[in-house]
Order: C-alpha cells, then sequence, then structure tokens
C-alpha cells in the first residue's frame, strides 16, 4: 500500500515515532528544521497549538510539505484549538488528557485523536468515546499488561 494512502494512525505507527517541533520558532526556521527531519526522513511531525501562531505554522508546514508529511497538533486543550488545528491542515491532534468533546470534534471531521491515558479508566473513557488510539506516558505504560491487551493501540511516549 502507498503510504500516502494509509490513514494517520497506519503511518504514525509505520514511522514509529512522532516529532514534536517547537512552536516557538518563526515559520521560516521551522520550515528549514522540517526540511532536514523530511530529509531524515522524519515523516510525522506535530506542532503544539499554544503559541499564537501555531495556525499559521501548520498552515505553512502542509502547504510546503503536502501529503510527504503527516502533520498534526500537539497540547489540544479546547475545541477552539482544534477547530484552528483542523483548519490549518492538522491530520491527527494529540491531547493532553482525555476530552471526549475533543475525541468527538475529531471523529466528526475525520481526524485522528491521541488522547493522552495514565489509568485503566481513562484508557476505557477514551475508547467509549470513539477513540481509536492512545498515548501513555513512559512511566505509566507498565500500569497493567491486561489493560495494554484490552485497550488494543497505544503509543508509549518517552524520551530516547
Amino acid at each position: 500500500m502507498n503510504k500516502y494512502n494509509q490513514s494517520p494512525w497506519q503511518r504514525i505507527h509505520q514511522m514509529g515515532l512522532i516529532a514534536l517541533l517547537s512552536a516557538d520558532l518563526p515559520i521560516d526556521q521551522l520550515l528549514e528544521v522540517e526540511d532536514a527531519l523530511l530529509a531524515a526522513p522524519v515523516l510525522v511531525v506535530a506542532l503544539p497549538l499554544g503559541h499564537l501562531e501555531a495556525s499559521a505554522a501548520l498552515q505553512a508546514l502542509r502547504q510546503r510539505f503536502g501529503r510527504h508529511l503527516l502533520i498534526g497538533g500537539a497540547d489540544v486543550q479546547t475545541q477552539t484549538q482544534a477547530t484552528a488545528a483542523i483548519a490549518a491542515g492538522a491530520e491527527f491532534l494529540l491531547l493532553p488528557h482525555v476530552n471526549v468533546s475533543l475525541i468527538n470534534q475529531c471523529q466528526m471531521h475525520g481526524i485522528l485523536a491521541l488522547p493522552t491515558v495514565t489509568s485503566r479508566d481513562a484508557a476505557v473513557t477514551a475508547l467509549q468515546a470513539g477513540a481509536t488510539a492512545l498515548q501513555m506516558p513512559l512511566q505509566f505504560a507498565p500500569f497493567s499488561t491486561r489493560t495494554l491487551n484490552a485497550v488494543g493501540t497505544v503509543i508509549v511516549m518517552g524520551a530516547l
């Protein structure tokens, strides 16, 4: 299957990582950083949405790299941030916690929502809300092998 025909989850899983870009960089420097990442190749990136220029940066990444790069928004905490990220071309959103309304919003727009879970209850809530993949901070990953098996798809986050 052509990588451009794969779902966002398949592309993330195949890449094995999501590069988190700095939202503090000016857009021209951000594009230079992504040029280098793309050459590596790192083909999945997320940009934190707390910065004022985040939507413009997402849009610039989308325009420059098109389908060659899977682009998401990170640290999405409000529906306003989610709406702006989706409008700017984000294909997935990294949520810092389980937020049912944001998961629902992503579903309505066909966007992959990746909520962060730190317990079995949070994982169950996210999955019941429609999340198809979860983030789990490294320190919480071993909270239960049975839970991980029951949940299905999990992304374990951590520094390498």
